[in-house]
């Protein structure tokens, strides 16, 4: 397990600044006599070198933020070019957004019409539907006036056929009475020839 700094960050820090109020240069050696000989070399160089090199980059920051009266010449000049830029960063703005606005409108308009184009194809297509329904609906009418009209031909048939067997069969029975009378009407010439025979017969007698 690692052992814990015998001194803190802060008390390096702490000691290296007292030793710069005393008009004494900081150094790890100076400071680790500063804290009783507490300390390592190596972490107290590193501390107080990151310490001073933070310390030099914000007196730096802090220089560079201090506001500096310039010239009046020099001050109209940068405030005519700071007006300049601004109003070029506005320029440049608008037209950004124009432009924009331009290849916005540019695509609605592209896409609208696409969607137009669609929608006519979609009701021309709905429009020749229709039209193909209202000819299968009067195909279908007529189909089925010419269904009726065969229904009723088949029934008069029907009852043609029908009038036309019973006619038939009366036709068959009647011809059916005169082979039979024809045979009656045979056996009796058949009879009368045989009486005539006789009749002869005797009259030579």
């Amino acid at each position: 397990m690692a052992r814990h700094a015998e001194v803190t960050k802060q008390d390096i820090i702490d000691a290296g600044i007292d030793l710069e109020n005393l008009k004494k240069r900081p150094n790890p050696g100076s400071i680790r006599v500063q804290l009783s000989n507490r300390g390592s070399f190596p972490r107290i160089k590193e501390v107080w070198g990151n310490y001073v090199a933070n310390r030099d980059t914000d007196g730096l920051s802090d220089e560079a933020t201090t506001e500096i009266e310039l010239p009046a010449e020099i001050q109209e000049n940068l405030d005519r070019n700071i007006k300049q830029a601004v109003k070029n960063i506005e320029n440049i703005t608008a037209n950004s957004f124009k432009s924009a606005q331009q290849i916005a409108e540019k695509r609605a308009s592209s896409t609208i019409g696409e969607y137009k184009t669609k929608i006519a194809d979609f009701e021309e297509s709905e429009q020749q539907a229709g039209i193909a329904l209202e000819n299968c609906d009067l195909q279908i009418s007529d189909l089925n006036n010419e269904i009726e009209e065969y229904q009723k031909k088949n029934e008069k048939l029907i009852s043609e056929n029908s009038h036309l067997s019973g006619q038939i069969s009366s036709a068959k029975e009647r011809i059916s009475n005169l082979e039979k009378k024809e045979s009656e009407l045979f056996e009796l010439k058949e009879q009368y020839g045989k009486l005539l025979g006789k009749y002869e017969l005797l009259s030579s007698n």
